[in-house]
This record gives structure tokens, sequence and C-alpha cells, in this order.
């Protein structure tokens, strides 16, 4: 900016075959203008420093706020899973008097079942991420040395 402003100051006012009065007061209040906005920009104003920090706090709150949104559309989903499991169950057991335990059980069985075949999956597709990064990090450190 500062740059910019200087080449601004040493620039003479605009040439055409003759400068007209309005040019000249044109270009001198830019001028004064460029001036002016450097100066604000060496000081420093409390009420800019206050809202920036209350903005710089406030895009934490909303990246936290969003962060606990994901994870209870997680636990959402996770609950639906549970009660269609359960439902399954359900319509696999025999209505009896005391099957309510039991379908409550199969259901958690199912769901866990479920949910351990996605999440062993998913672990394994990043245990094989992590490997592959140690081993082009391993080759980097050969290549080095």
């Amino acid at each position: 900016m500062s740059l910019k402003l200087a080449r601004t100051l040493s620039l003479p006012p605009p040439t055409s075959n003759k400068s007209t009065f309005a040019e000249l007061i044109h270009h001198h209040m830019f001028v004064d203008k460029l001036t002016r906005m450097r100066v604000i920009d060496n000081q420093s104003d409390a009420a800019m420093d206050n809202n920036l920090a209350k903005a710089t706090a406030d895009r934490h709150k909303i990246t936290a706020l969003a962060e606990l949104n994901i994870e209870l559309q997680g636990l959402i989903l996770m609950e639906e899973k549970l009660d269609a499991s359960e439902s399954r169950t359900n319509n696999l057991t025999e209505e009896k008097p005391a099957a309510s335990e039991s379908r409550t059980k199969g259901a958690l069985d199912l769901f866990v079942c479920e949910t351990l075949d996605f999440e062993t999956l998913e672990l394994n597709v990043q245990l094989r991420q992590a490997n592959a990064e140690i081993s082009a990090i391993k080759e980097i450190l050969r290549l080095r040395s």
C-alpha cells in the first residue's frame, strides 16, 4: 500500500493537452485521500480492534456450533439406525409377553454388527492410508540420506 501511495504521490497531476482546474482539484483531492488513508492505516483504533476480536470469537463459536451440529446429526442417524434395527428384529421375532428385552437385545446386536462392519471397513481404509503416508515419508527420508 505504501509503495503504491509513494508512486501516486510522486506522479505529476494527470496530463492532457491542458489541465483544467477541475482535473487539478480532483488529482489533489485523490492524493489527500490517499495520505489520510495512510495515516489511518498506521494508527491503532481500539474500536476496530474490539470489533475484530469479537468477529474472530464469533467465527470460532460458529465453527464450534457447526461441529456440534455435525455430531448431533451423527447421533440422530445412529438413533434412526437403532430404531430400524429394532423394528426389523420385531419383525423377525415372535410376539411374546416377555420378549421386549430380547427384541431390544437383538436390535442392539444387529446394530452393533452393522456398525462394526462399517467402522472396521473405515478403519482399514484409514490404516492403509496411514501406511501409505508412512512409506512415502520413509522413502523421502531414504532419498535425503
